[in-house]
């Protein structure tokens, strides 16, 4: 019982007290996603632009953006993306108004 409740003590002891390790690679990692997930979600908006009160839902089987109005569950996803973009990307700020 000891040595089972050991080990995991001293794993987390030893990645606790060892030397910070390069977060280059993980910071690349990020910022390419959020790029991706920024380019993707101007694109969203755009297509929806002339489609007042839509908002994107899924996509369809063959690839086309399939909107749906407030009351479908799925509504509140893209505001929060817009949300977290535009408060965490100030460059998101210049490149979407999306305000209809």
């Amino acid at each position: 019982m000891i040595v089972r409740l050991s080990l995991p003590v001293l794993i987390c002891f030893v990645n606790c007290f060892t030397a910070p390790q390069d977060t280059t690679a993980l910071d690349h990692l990020v910022n390419n996603a959020l790029a991706v997930a920024r380019a993707q979600t101007l694109a969203m908006a755009l297509s929806l632009e002339h489609q007042p009160g839509r908002l994107p839902k899924t996509l369809t089987p063959e690839g086309t953006l399939e909107s749906c109005g407030p009351e479908w569950w799925t509504s509140g996803f893209f505001p929060g993306v817009l949300w977290y973009l535009l408060h965490s990307m100030p460059i998101f700020r210049k490149g979407l108004r999306y305000d209809r």
